[in-house]
């Protein structure tokens, strides 16, 4: 998986993780992609699996622990993520997703 959102609530979280042997689910996340703090934890959603987080120019990765570890793309604050970083979500790897690719 790649920016993805949170995905459910404690349970499902608890849930996936109980049923996945441990290191066959994970997920990139990159900078400040926006994707990955929707929808807000206030509104009771957590995020499962170990999440690989790049840097900016994806010079460096960091396998980071489960759920919102707040070293990893979670040190962002979403505000910010949501104004400044569309284009982000966009980008991973270096490789230009979805239509900015198409020519």
């Amino acid at each position: 998986m790649h920016e993805t959102p949170r995905s459910g609530n404690t349970a499902f979280v608890k849930a996936l993780d109980h049923a996945t042997p441990q290191n066959d689910v994970w997920r990139v996340t990159h900078w400040r992609d926006p994707v990955p703090h929707l929808p807000p934890v206030a509104f009771g959603y957590d995020h499962a699996v170990t999440e690989y987080f790049y840097n900016y120019d994806n010079t460096q990765g960091k396998v980071c622990k489960g759920g919102d570890d707040t070293t990893c793309c979670q040190q962002f604050e979403t505000a910010l993520c949501l104004v400044c970083c569309v284009s982000e979500h966009l980008s991973y790897m270096n490789q230009t997703l979805g239509v900015g690719q198409c020519q």
